[in-house]
């Protein structure tokens, strides 16, 4: 395990957020998608790798930080991790990066509904 405030935590939420694109665009296993992001395990693995990295006051922003606070803030949102996902929000503010938002579409547009979910 890494360190608390480890920007490691985040490659946790990079690997899921994969292992999901995988299964919906290559396998196009929509319901193994749709499950995966839902298996209770999944959620607590996301839950626990975002406390002990980006979600830590430890964790330490970099100028690359904007890059995995948006893959965090996008498998959040997939997850439905709305408490996280808002603070996650609040801090990319404007810093939008076209991936992984770009893997539901137009990257401002999943923005944009992922900022309504969460309340921001």
């Amino acid at each position: 395990k890494a360190p608390e405030g480890s920007p490691v935590g985040g490659l946790v939420l990079i690997a899921l957020t994969e292992q999901w694109l995988f299964l919906d665009a290559f396998d196009h296993d929509d319901a193994g998608a749709m499950a995966f992001r839902q298996n209770e395990e999944v959620i607590q693995m996301t839950l626990e790798a975002y406390r002990r990295s980006l979600g830590s006051p430890q964790f330490q922003d970099t100028p690359a930080s904007v890059h995995l606070r948006n893959h965090g803030a996008f498998w959040l949102y997939l997850t439905g991790q709305k408490v996280s996902l808002k603070k996650e929000l609040i801090l990319i503010g404007k810093r939008l990066t076209t991936y992984p938002w770009a893997y539901l579409g137009n990257p401002g547009q999943t923005l944009a509904k992922a900022r309504s979910f969460a309340g921001v």
